[in-house]
């Protein structure tokens, strides 16, 4: 097994060393090559320089520096785009997830392109929870996302797969447009409960700032595929064709 692990970073100065071990500890032991790719995007604190410092004794261990914020969906692009292996790794750098339960995700990795995970059980406060709740439900009928938790960052993807779904959100709406396109194109997923664990250092990154970009990416993406649903049906049969093997 070969994986490339993305590991989107913003001010996590107090857990990333623990992060990154742990994962170098599990993928060592199941992976014949691996790396682990961490993009830090725009943090203010000691980061940058704590992994830095990492790098020195890890070279398994390579980094993506975004001098200024960029966007959660820009740090797993600029890491997809930088993944040497097949098969990546997304996940969140806040240690919310048991790195462990990798090992199912790669029994399915023959019949599927993307194994994604859903938090079986929220370590998170109720009014994340209920925040979440109310976007998986509006995402699921605007889209007809049939998805069990959206932004679960946890998921094993092929980079080919990723690839071929074009430009994807800078902002956190990444993970549902990277849905929303895998099913249009008939991307192959497989769902999984994945532990989630409580936060033991730092804070959450989110800001009102990324959720205003969010609900912006939400909106432009939603009117691009129902203006293209919409002229899709003036068009001759052969121009239909045509459009559909561009799409």
């Amino acid at each position: 097994m070969k994986i490339s692990v993305v590991l989107p970073i913003l001010n996590e100065e107090k857990i990333i060393v623990t992060t990154i071990k742990k994962l170098i500890s599990k993928l060592s032991r199941i992976c014949t090559q691996y790396e682990i790719i961490a993009v830090n995007d725009g943090s203010e604190d000691n980061t940058i320089k704590k992994l830095k410092k990492l790098q020195k004794n890890y070279p398994n261990l390579s980094i993506i520096d975004h001098r200024v914020n960029k966007g959660y969906g820009a740090a797993f692009q600029s890491g997809v785009r930088k993944a040497k292996y097949e098969w990546i790794l997304f996940i969140d750098s806040d240690m919310q997830f048991d790195v462990n339960d990798l090992d199912k995700f790669i029994q399915h990795i023959t019949a599927n392109d993307f194994i994604i995970g859903y938090r079986s059980k929220r370590a998170d406060n109720m009014k994340r929870i209920v925040i979440s709740k109310i976007y998986n439900y509006i995402v699921s009928l605007l889209f007809g996302l049939k998805i069990t938790d959206i932004d679960c960052a946890f998921k094993l993807m092929k980079k080919s797969s990723i690839q071929k779904l074009g430009e994807l959100p800078n902002s956190f709406f990444v993970s549902t447009a990277l849905l929303v396109k895998a099913i249009s194109s008939e991307v192959i997923i497989k769902e999984l409960p994945v532990k989630h664990l409580p936060r033991t250092k730092g804070s959450s990154t989110v800001t009102l700032a990324q959720v205003i970009r969010t609900i912006k990416d939400l909106a432009k993406i939603y009117f691009q595929l129902n203006l293209n649903q919409f002229f899709y049906r003036f068009l001759s049969p052969d121009e239909q064709n045509s459009y559909l093997k561009e799409v």
